[in-house]
């Protein structure tokens, strides 16, 4: 974030607002094989 916007600051609220997607997400991928073959 530092690069994008010249200061430090947290990514706790985006984090929080992706929460529910990154959950959504994990459960759809459960048991996939991450990589090549």
């Amino acid at each position: 974030m530092k690069e994008a916007t010249g200061e430090d600051i947290s990514t706790r609220a985006m984090m929080d607002y992706f929460k529910p997607l990154m959950s959504w997400l994990e459960e759809q991928n459960k048991g996939r094989q991450i990589g090549w073959e």
